[in-house]
């Protein structure tokens, strides 16, 4: 039996055996009788619907009132006391500064081109650094390359934050292998370090370490818990 045998269609025909293109399709568009591009002729909702380009000042007595609108947006601005409309323009970035008052340029103060007197960003700023990821002072986030290299800036070799045991390690790793070039400007750095007490570190109160020069040693400990602490310069 010919017929229409698309479930999606509105005269679909359950008994129909073999399709012969006369299914009808329901007209989409915009349902919604509030939206600025309702259609009445849609039968299904398309997902279209849109309701800004209608959107506007619908009081008559406002400074701003748009006659064309049919949607309220909420920017209705009314005379003031003595019937003065205070003066309205154009401010598409919603900044409170006029468009004809926008100047373009670099309005982040971090950057090397910073403009302080910039209101609208240009897309123009500068950060300085590596953009070369293969470095150890690689900047993810510059786009001016001001020279990359490999020496540390501290003696926080790992980038834990913290300069201690381990940063030393890492030191030893890599000079007993071919080492990177590093400069010995970092140990001037190194010394202004402000050590971390050690109580910030570990809780020498927690038991098990049995190594008599660390200073969290436990006398009673019979295994060594691994959590032996040793102060010093890394």
């Amino acid at each position: 039996m010919n017929g229409c045998t698309d479930p999606l269609a509105y005269n679909y025909n359950p008994a129909a055996t073999e399709d012969n293109d006369t299914c009808l399709y329901p007209h989409p568009g915009c349902t919604d009788q509030t939206a600025c591009n309702f259609d009445f002729t849609a039968q299904v909702d398309d997902g279209s619907c849109e309701y800004t380009s209608c959107a506007g000042c619908l009081a008559p007595d406002a400074c701003n009132y748009n006659p064309d609108a049919t949607l309220s947006d909420g920017t209705c601005v009314f005379p003031d006391e003595n019937g003065d409309c205070e003066e309205l323009c154009d401010d598409a970035d919603g900044d409170g500064i006029c468009d004809v008052d926008e100047i373009a340029g670099c309005i982040y103060s971090n950057a090397s081109n910073y403009d302080s007197s910039a209101t609208d960003d240009d897309s123009s700023c500068l950060f300085n650094g590596c953009t070369n990821d293969v470095y150890s002072n690689y900047n993810p986030y510059a786009n001016e390359d001001e020279g990359c290299s490999n020496t540390p800036v501290s003696a926080d070799f790992n980038g834990d934050g913290i300069v201690q045991l381990e940063d030393l390690l890492e030191f030893l790793i890599a000079y007993g292998q071919t080492g990177p070039d590093w400069s010995m400007d970092w140990v001037a750095n190194a010394c202004a370090v402000e050590p971390i007490p050690i109580e910030e570190l570990i809780d020498v109160n927690d038991p098990g370490c049995t190594y008599e020069n660390a200073v969290n040693y436990d006398p009673t400990a019979v295994y060594d818990a691994g959590n032996c602490a040793f102060t010093g310069c890394t």
